[in-house]
């Protein structure tokens, strides 16, 4: 298997998620790695490869941390085999998943019930903006210059205007005042 085509994955499970009430923990439990071919990615073929490592009951829900983010701000729900390709795209060359097991019983709480739910437009909108480029910000910035409110500016315009004149002499002013502050 190359390289390349495999998405590695680091499962937490047997652990349980703890909220110090500054930052989200997961706490206790074990972790297994598994390889999976990229072009085969889906949810089912997520949870197979949990099976090898253990049990899984009907009842776990399945988050994967988002690349480059803490556990507060960046678990993402598996809820189905896009949410499980996405995940994959986001994970470069020699990147790892880490996929944080959950159960849930009568008297547990998934995590997310206290905080917000992110749903897949709302990932798909921070990945963008992590692909953005230097140069799209560039370009972002050229359109808000040029949509500005002064009419009379123009890029490279060589005219100088009023207030060119204005600064220039509160800079002459000032090193005049500099000059008698040293004498």
């Amino acid at each position: 298997m190359d390289p390349l085509d495999t998405l590695i994955v680091r499962f937490h499970f047997n652990g349980e998620f703890f909220n110090d009430g500054k930052k989200l923990h997961y706490l206790g439990g074990q972790i297994a790695m598994s390889y999976l071919e990229r072009d085969k990615v889906s949810l089912p073929e997520v949870l197979g490869h949990l099976r090898d490592h253990r049990d899984v009951p009907d009842s776990i829900l399945l988050h994967w941390l988002f690349l480059g983010k803490e556990l507060d701000n960046g678990l993402r729900v598996l809820v189905d085999d896009r949410v499980c390709q996405l995940m994959s795209g986001c994970i470069v060359e020699g990147g790892i998943a880490d996929i944080y097991v959950e159960e849930a019983s009568s008297n547990v709480e998934f995590a997310y019930e206290d905080a917000e739910m992110k749903n897949v437009s709302d990932f798909e909108d921070e990945l963008v903006d992590m692909n953005q480029t230097s140069e799209s910000k560039e370009v972002e910035k050229e359109v808000e210059s040029d949509s500005s409110s002064d009419s009379d500016y123009f890029p490279g315009d060589e005219c100088s205007s009023g207030e060119d004149e204005e600064a220039g002499e509160i800079l002459s002013k000032f090193k005049a005042f500099k000059k008698k502050l040293k004498t």
